[in-house]
């Protein structure tokens, strides 16, 4: 019998040990199913998906103790859900602002071709760094009261712009 499959029978157990009353029939089943699996890996991620249903669906108080999980944790982990998407949006928003500068970029220089990156490289550093960064410490700012996780994203993202810059200065020299 291989550790896997060991561990499946284990972890069998303590669900009908410590599942609820009115769910360990369901739990007694899910069980002898993940026996009949040959596959034990397959039988592991079977049983593991039935103790997180039989969790979910037992409306029992111990629900939260069988997850380990207080109230005031809950509360802590949406708070930091919220923040880290307020985060990723304004991370989103300044990569699609610097994007956006891009694209102006080159749609000037389609559009007029005596500008292009060899006799204005002032244009290209202007609308793709000077731009943008001003942009994104402005947009901090005005978020900062009422949305400092997507005020601070867009500053992370500024960082990491500047910092893509200086290593390019670094790597190229001349600024080209």
């Amino acid at each position: 019998m291989s550790a896997i499959r060991r561990i499946t029978i284990k972890l069998t157990r303590i669900i009908l040990r410590h599942a609820p009353a009115d769910r360990r029939e369901w739990a007694a089943a899910m069980g002898a199913e993940a026996d009949s699996i040959e596959n034990d890996l397959a039988a592991l991620l079977w049983l593991l998906g039935s103790a997180v249903a039989i969790t979910r669906m037992s409306g029992h108080p111990s629900r939260k103790r069988l997850k380990g999980i207080s109230d005031d944790m809950e509360g802590a982990m949406k708070s930091n859900r919220q923040r880290a998407l307020g985060m990723f949006s304004g991370v989103g928003i300044a990569v699609l602002t610097a994007l956006c500068a891009f694209s102006l970029l080159q749609l000037l220089f389609h559009l007029i071709p005596s500008l292009n990156p060899a006799s204005a490289p002032w244009l290209a550093w202007l609308v793709v760094l000077a731009l943008p960064q001003i942009g994104f410490f402005a947009a901090a700012t005005a978020l900062w009261q009422k949305r400092r996780s997507m005020a601070l994203g867009i500053l992370l993202s500024a960082v990491f712009l500047g910092a893509h810059v200086a290593i390019h200065l670094a790597t190229h020299g001349d600024g080209q």
